[in-house]
């Protein structure tokens, strides 16, 4: 019987059937990489979903190449992953694979030798041995008795070779790493002499990944309070896969989450733990290697294309016991014997991912697969999102509460300071009030840090002409340009689009444009004019450009060797600095204004994020938020750590809209360099739409940012009831292919965001 694979393909296509030669009818498997032919020339790697003998409907069956690895790739339990994502984000299963592997394991060319160059190849070891002929002492012996006195290099190589084994027997027939041997201070050259005068035989090959790892661990004791929310996770698990820890900034979760490591491993199981952000992942990875040592391996973005894949790879040889720890990427590792995901931070809205496609969210994929594959799930965070917090109110989660910090310490006092009062009295320098100000002094007084919050980077997000108006603008995007002081140009943060900063208004030729707003790189630079003998550093996203420079910056910060630290996000998650006693929100109204409705949520969760940084160990650290509406109840909400009010308001608002919890979301994207005709083709959507669900599609309408690159933007927001997001989901699908199959749009790019963050 003839045999057919269906391959997947890092493309945007649904899998495709090939016929397997009958050479190959034994070996091949599901889930392993396989070389394929696309179209005339095209070659590149496919990963097999499913075997059988149903000759497709095709003119021509092209045949499978070859198998390029033995390892399976893909086990059956990723692979369900792959397929859930793809129906779940609406996209197809070779968007996933693109996402899924790395780079290095999606080899692809439009010849065979330039293939073969593209295939990842393990790194290889020169072995070498005594050649077949030379089995007895007395023939070697009889070799090496001119060698002693005429060859004293290859002699002594031979000698080398000799003495890297325990008794005599091993010799014969035995090998050894030739890198053993240029260690010991033979030379190659010798080795390979001695190879071409048959003492020698050398055979390079490909070294197994390694999987080995040590099984002592070095745990700090729990407190009793940790102890008892251990135990009670513990508990929770056993009938619920998904549990919620609810801990405070400072509480000690990472130590709860080691325990529950602990615990997995001593069954023979693997533990995933989701970070949100690659800045966190140096911190909590040496922390975990101090207590597991070499079980630990770190999966992200900033690793090497060779270290990418080789993490990729060990997880494919390994038999189970191991810990990854990693950002959302790391879900698609296929992590032996998993018994545990822990996410980290779980609210913040860096586990979704916007662009490219799958459009997908970690923490989400990670509750699924504990649902699905009876892996447990432990949430963790110190301002849950909504919908989580939720979830365990109505119990579909276990939930567990940590209430108290780590050493009885003292969550640091939350200040809200007025801007345009401090303005008024003219207590305001360098973006900072006199409270912040005098905090900060009464630090660097006593050799404690400082950390400073601005979620803007640049000097000035832009420029204004005070004569007549004039913003320096993007050509190309509908945006204004950031004023980046360091390089003395405007940059476009979506296009990257350049220009020199200009000396008059291009527009009216009379006022010198003046910066507006204020981002890090000019509060650095503020902050060093007004403490001079202070050490400032800013960490965003234009400073840690790479991984040693954001470990400098982080590392200096750490020894204390920084006084201040002023950054963006990056700054609010998952660190533990010991000398912080002050933290600065220099303009919360920035959060609380954008246009989304968890706009607030997310103010709340940033500003306990980042005010946790204070006070962790012997002091009690002081937070001063600046913002210009202080009298709004959020903020009284955020000065009492009250996350249970924000949260009922938040669900008392949502409710309204049928906003989730209470309902689900997808926002359609639609795309297109002409702006008649994509609004022709989103308010053709949105009609037909609307004709079966009413008033739950909302658009369509131009995102904050409605034009990036020369395309312009259209987005429609498509609410959906809990019991009927699977069918409205298969309705928006087959309005958007049909939408696609007529003339005038089908140029114009559409994709869906589901549970848009």
């Amino acid at each position: 019987m003839e045999l057919y694979a269906e391959i997947i393909l890092p493309i945007a296509i649904p899998p495709l059937t090939f016929k397997v030669a009958e050479e190959l009818c034994g070996e091949i498997a599901v889930g392993q990489g396989v070389e394929v032919q696309l179209g005339a020339r095209k070659l590149c790697m496919g990963v097999v979903r499913t075997l059988h003998g149903n000759r497709p409907d095709y003119k021509t069956i092209k045949t499978i190449r070859r198998i390029l690895r033995s390892e399976i790739l893909v086990p059956p339990a990723t692979m369900r992953l792959w397929e859930w994502m793809a129906e779940y984000y609406m996209c197809s299963l070779g968007e996933v694979m693109r996402a899924a592997l790395p780079t290095a394991l999606k080899p692809s060319a439009l010849t065979e030798e330039a293939f073969e160059k593209e295939i990842f190849k393990l790194r290889s070891e020169t072995f070498v041995r005594l050649n077949h002929d030379i089995d007895t002492p007395e023939k070697l012996n009889t070799l090496l008795e001119p060698m002693q006195r005429r060859a004293k290099a290859r002699y002594g190589a031979v000698m080398s070779f000799c003495a890297a084994f325990d008794n005599e027997k091993e010799v014969f027939g035995g090998e050894v790493p030739m890198s053993l041997l240029t260690a010991d201070g033979v030379k190659p050259e010798t080795i390979r002499t001695l190879a071409r005068n048959n003492i020698f035989t050398l055979e390079k090959r490909e070294l197994p990944p390694d999987t080995t790892t040590t099984r002592e661990y070095h745990l700090r004791p729990l407190s009793e309070a940790q102890n008892s929310v251990f135990k009670h996770i513990e508990n929770e698990f056993t009938t619920k896969p998904t549990v919620l820890l609810h801990g405070i900034t400072g509480s000690g979760k990472t130590e709860i989450y080691a325990h529950l490591t602990a615990r997995r491993l001593e069954r023979g199981e693997s533990v995933l733990i989701l970070l949100p952000e690659i800045a966190n992942l140096k911190q909590i990875g040496e922390r975990l290697e101090e207590m597991f040592g070499n079980c630990v391996s770190v999966y992200s973005s900033k690793l090497s294309v060779r270290q990418r894949t080789e993490t990729y790879l060990r997880m494919c040889h390994s038999k189970g016991g191991c810990i990854v720890v990693g950002v959302r990427s790391a879900l698609f590792l296929p992590i032996p014997s998993l018994g545990l995901i822990i996410v980290d931070e779980e609210h913040d809205r860096s586990f979704k991912q916007d662009e490219p496609s799958p459009r997908y969210s970690a923490r989400d994929s990670a509750v699924w697969w504990a649902v699905t594959h009876g892996i447990n799930t432990l949430l963790g965070s110190a301002t849950p999102s909504v919908e989580s917090y939720f979830n365990s109110k109505t119990g579909k989660y276990g939930f567990a509460r940590l209430t108290e910090r780590y050493g009885n310490g003292a969550l640091p006092r939350i200040t809200i300071s007025d801007t345009i009062r401090s303005a008024k009295r003219g207590e305001r320098k360098a973006h900072a009030n006199k409270e912040l100000r005098d905090l900060i002094e009464a630090a660097l007084a006593n050799g404690r840090q400082t950390i400073l919050y601005q979620n803007r980077r640049g000097f000035a997000p832009y420029i204004e002409c005070p004569e007549c108006g004039w913003t320096a603008h993007c050509p190309d995007c509908s945006v204004s340009m950031t004023l980046h002081k360091a390089e003395n140009r405007l940059r476009c943060h979506h296009c990257g689009h350049v220009e020199t900063i200009p000396t008059k208004c291009p527009r009216c030729k009379r006022g010198t444009p003046e910066t507006r707003g204020f981002g890090t790189e000019q509060i650095g630079e503020d902050f060093s004019s007004l403490y001079p003998h202070a050490v400032i550093e800013v960490l965003d996203a234009d400073t840690a450009t790479t991984a040693a420079k954001y470990e400098r910056i982080i590392d200096d910060f750490e020894q204390g060797r920084t006084d201040i630290l002023v950054g963006t996000q990056m700054i609010t998650k998952s660190f533990d600095f010991p000398k912080v006693d002050v933290v600065g929100i220099l303009n919360a109204d920035n959060m609380l204004n954008y246009p989304d409705f968890r706009s607030e949520e997310r103010t709340f969760q940033s500003i306990v994020q980042v005010a946790g940084r204070a006070g962790r160990k012997d002091s009690n650290g002081e937070v001063i938020v600046q913002t210009s509406q202080p009298v709004l109840p959020l903020f009284s909400q955020i000065a009492s750590y009250n996350y249970e009010g924000m949260f009922r308001n938040q669900l008392a608002e949502r409710k309204i809209f049928n906003y989730p919890p209470f309902g689900r979301l997808i926002t359609v994207i639609m795309k297109h360099p002409n702006n008649e005709l994509l609004s022709r083709c989103a308010n053709t959507l949105v009609r037909r739409l609307s004709r079966r669900y009413g008033d739950m599609i909302n658009g369509p309408y131009p995102p904050v940012v409605n034009r990036v690159r020369k395309v312009f933007i259209q987005e429609i927001l498509v609410r959906m009831e809990l019991g009927k997001a699977r069918e409205m989901k298969q309705v928006v699908a087959d309005e958007i292919s049909a939408l696609h199959s007529e003339e005038p749009f089908k140029r114009v790019t559409i994709f869906c965001n589901v549970d848009p963050q």
